[in-house]
């Protein structure tokens, strides 16, 4: 995924491969680098891990759309999940609205149990396991954060004043909600034209002809500079679909660069045609 921030003058790819069983070998299910490079010449300037800057740089984002989305009195948190996402997302919701209840549902109790415990020492809200795959559904803010290729997560489910975070899938062939979750409250993304293409509850809503291009109602950047209303009042129910974007890896990895340069940490490496032996070879010819 390569890409150019022009604000942040910023160049780099990542190249990442994903792995969902990881999680049982205790590795990251998204495994890669992200590489930075100058963009006056085109040189190497960083290469950080991959699977770091896209899980902490998804829960980001999901916690700026649920800051600009969720009601400002939304205490209770709702997980479907409990891998590396479910962490940065508790992490990262947690510092945009003040959690006191956080219910998580997990298909293995053991791992669920793992994860609360976990973050019960993290955070300040009561953390509980869901005793049925409806409970989290009933909480202020709802997250999916699954590997599910089918629907788990009922339309019907929604109510007024909700907000609800579709993460996990990011293929048009899997969704974890129906495809009448796009008309289930007013539909946000984080990049239009890729969501028409790639984001499976979308798509499968349009194919059934349940959803046209006008229900998305815009990105979520559309909502933070005023030119699309997000939520309008307390009864709306708002829903952000969330696939990533290359601009969000490169920000995040720009100012990964700028604390290591700040801090004195990670290793240096000279890409310089004096150093590489380039020049000295060329003028020994």
């Amino acid at each position: 995924m390569p890409g150019y921030v022009a604000t942040e003058n910023t160049l780099g790819i990542k190249v990442v491969s994903v792995f969902p069983g990881n999680l049982a070998k205790g590795l990251s299910s998204h495994q890669g680098i992200i590489m930075v490079m100058d963009t006056d010449n085109g040189t190497p300037t960083a290469l950080i891990d991959a699977a770091a800057i896209t899980a902490i740089r998804t829960g980001a984002a999901t916690a700026a759309a649920t800051d600009a989305l969720a009601r400002e009195d939304s205490h209770s948190l709702g997980l479907y999940g409990y891998g590396e996402q479910a962490y940065q997302h508790v992490l990262a919701i947690s510092a945009v609205r003040p959690l006191s209840r956080i219910v998580v549902y997990g298909r293995n109790r053991d791992r669920t149990k793992q994860f609360v415990s976990d973050c019960e020492k993290l955070v300040d809200g009561t953390l509980v396991i869901a005793p049925d795959i409806r409970s989290p559904a009933e909480c202020d803010i709802v997250c999916t954060l699954t590997a599910a290729k089918q629907p788990f997560f009922d339309a019907s489910w929604v109510r007024p004043g909700q907000h609800v975070n579709l993460v996990g899938s990011a293929t048009p062939d899997a969704n974890e909600a129906g495809p009448e979750i796009v008309r289930s409250g007013r539909f946000f993304v984080d990049f239009v034209e890729s969501a028409r293409n790639l984001a499976g509850e979308f798509v499968k809503a349009k194919k059934a002809g349940i959803a046209e291009n006008e229900d998305i109602l815009g990105s979520i950047g559309d909502v933070l500079i005023g030119k699309v209303n997000g939520r309008r009042t307390p009864e709306d129910t708002t829903i952000f679909k969330s696939l990533g974007m290359s601009a969000e890896d490169l920000v995040a990895a720009k100012y990964a660069v700028e604390e290591a340069q700040r801090l004195g940490i990670g290793q240096v490496i000279d890409f310089s045609l004096e150093e590489s032996g380039v020049v000295g070879a060329r003028r020994n010819e």
